[in-house]
């Protein structure tokens, strides 16, 4: 109860002085932005297009193994003990070989979407900045979480370095 308290307390005071200030906030969905974006539908469709070919790929080798597998079921009993350990081992390694590429096919999936995601975002947030600057903001918010653009004269890192500092000094 008095976390709640000093919490609406807190607010308060913050809503207070901002419109004292006249200071200007603003909230921007960087994950919509980017879903909804002409780029961000362009990359998911390029996300799309990729997956579906590597999904051919795999499917491909899904179907050659299943049918070395028929086969072997089918053989296993005319087949001599070396060749029916031979064809067994030659499964196993196109099994792992399957394995591995759709390893390697998620592995490249992830990496070209965080590709393609992290230079919208570079893109957005240099705009959101700029629209920042010449719009008045004060300070504009991610909506799920931090800030992307704050007026440098609000930003009190280098005070609180110096205080930081010579509380260090005097111990």
């Amino acid at each position: 109860m008095r976390k709640l308290l000093l919490v609406v307390l807190g607010l308060f005071l913050l809503v207070g002085w901002v419109w004292a200030k006249g200071i200007k906030i603003g909230v921007v969905d960087l994950q919509r932005a980017i879903v909804q974006s002409e780029k961000g539908k362009k990359a998911k469709s390029e996300l799309d297009k990729e997956f579906q070919q590597k999904k051919r790929e795999i499917d491909k080798k899904k179907a050659q193994l299943e049918e070395l597998r028929n086969q072997l079921e089918k053989e296993a009993a005319i087949l001599s003990e070396k060749a029916k350990k031979e064809k067994e081992k030659e499964y196993r390694e196109k099994l792992k070989e399957l394995q591995r590429m759709i390893q390697q096919a998620k592995l490249e999936l992830v990496k070209r979407e965080q590709e393609l995601t992290n230079q919208i975002i570079k893109d957005l947030v240099s705009q959101i900045r700029d629209y920042g600057k010449k719009n008045g903001y004060t300070l504009i918010l991610e909506k799920r979480g931090g800030v992307i653009y704050n007026d440098p004269s609000i930003d009190l890192t280098s005070e609180m370095i110096k205080i930081y500092d010579s509380k260090g000094k005097k111990k």
